[in-house]
């Protein structure tokens, strides 16, 4: 098959990298949100790069389906869900 030229969007790029919020965990590769937004004008061009070659090969590296997952325990919450029937007649 043949795809036509993707555009780089370094811009969307940008702007999804700038909207991270910097109190989320690292991943795998220990690079906090805080810190790629410090770096954000060295590293669009290549992470844009990384994107794109991925849509275009159609596959998804496998260090990307990489998770670092910590379980979190919470109290037992009951939710009690009341309906109204809006004063229905039998």
């Amino acid at each position: 098959m043949h795809y036509p030229k993707l555009p780089t969007p370094n811009l969307d790029t940008d702007r999804k990298i700038t909207l991270l919020k910097n109190n989320k965990a690292t991943g795998p590769d220990d690079i906090s949100p805080k810190l790629l937004k410090l770096a954000v004008t060295a590293v669009v061009g290549l992470l844009t790069s990384l994107f794109m070659q991925s849509i275009r090969e159609c596959r998804v590296y496998n260090n990307w389906k990489v998770a670092r997952l910590t379980p979190v325990r919470w109290p037992s919450i009951i939710i009690v869900k009341y309906v109204s029937f809006g004063g229905e007649k039998e």
